[in-house]
């Protein structure tokens, strides 16, 4: 996927770089921008399980703790850009409301501005963020949507958006936060939806739908994030922006899709009348078609032809 050089050059701080969304931003932005030098931040131990830091041009790796003030001391104060990805994201139902959600993702970001504060290179700065600060909401989501966080998990993603506003408004920074939809592709957490159906589809057991499969979400390939960073990274807008495929997949549609790919001749659909408690949610990507150039590569059918199995990350 080539979005073309913007001849940018300069140290861009990247944290979170071994997760889902970090490996793939990096091979993105490594493909796209080779002026750039990248110092990439990894959590305590990710580099000595080898994950993923094969040898690459301009970029070099380090570990460290953004909730530990300690550890973030090492970070070097020459750098231009930042794109923080690094977050606590729940794997179960339970982890939603853990205290990890405001310790790494709350004090993890004001430790991360500490660094920033007196660093007079800094240009821009990219936030990962997520729709789940929507919360209640049905319907398409937009930009101007009142956040309504419903568990500690929204409660911090939102908190860090308002820092990273308040920051860099006062800085006089240029920042984009990224709102992402339900990212999906090779090494995702395995708990969430589209894992579950494709892991039954695999073994040949039966898909259960709650209230007949119709509540819908938003599903976006993690290239398709990879690039909406990328080309956050590139411009010069400063907002917020919805990063989604900008179209609804029912969860019977995406039962039948992954049935007719990855299914056997003994995969089948059980419905239920027995609520889902989800919501059904979609985004409009309006603003960041406009403003990002942003065009989504993956709709669900190519998706899921390259899906890999969710690495164990």
């Amino acid at each position: 996927m080539s979005l073309g050089t913007k001849a940018k050059s300069g140290l861009v701080l990247l944290t979170g770089a071994t997760g889902f969304i970090g490996r793939s931003f990096l091979k993105c932005l490594t493909d796209n921008e080779p002026a750039f030098r990248i110092l990439a931040l990894g959590k305590p131990g990710d580099l000595r399980k080898g994950l993923p830091q094969k040898a690459t041009p301009n970029v070099e790796w380090d570990e460290v703790d953004l909730s530990d003030p300690d550890s973030i001391r090492q970070i070097p104060r020459n750098f231009s850009y930042v794109v923080h990805l690094a977050a606590y994201v729940p794997r179960l139902r339970e982890d939603y409301d853990s205290p990890l959600n405001w310790r790494v993702n709350v004090e993890g970001m004001r430790n991360l501005m500490q660094v920033c504060f007196n660093n007079q290179n800094l240009k821009r700065f990219v936030l990962g963020s997520s729709i789940s600060v929507y919360g209640e909401h049905d319907g398409t989501l937009k930009e101007n949507d009142a956040c309504l966080p419903n568990n500690a998990y929204a409660l911090s993603k939102w908190v860090s958006e308002l820092m990273v506003e308040k920051f860099c408004d006062g800085q006089g920074i240029s920042y984009a936060i990224l709102r992402y939809a339900s990212v999906y592709g090779e090494g995702q957490n395995p708990n969430t939806v589209l894992p579950l159906f494709l892991e039954k589809a695999k073994r040949g057991e039966p898909i259960k739908l709650f209230d007949e499969g119709n509540r819908y979400q938003d599903f976006v390939h993690v290239r398709d994030v990879a690039q909406a960073n990328v080309l956050a990274l590139q411009s010069r807008q400063s907002g917020v922006f919805n990063v989604g495929s900008g179209q609804a997949t029912s969860m019977k549609n995406l039962a039948v899709n992954i049935l007719k790919k990855h299914g056997g001749a003994s995969g089948r659909i059980v419905c239920t009348l027995e609520k889902d408690r989800g919501k059904s949610q979609v985004m409009d990507i309006s603003r960041a078609r406009r403003n990002l150039n942003y065009r989504p590569f993956f709709n669900l059918d190519r998706g899921l032809e390259c899906y890999d199995s969710p690495a164990k990350v």
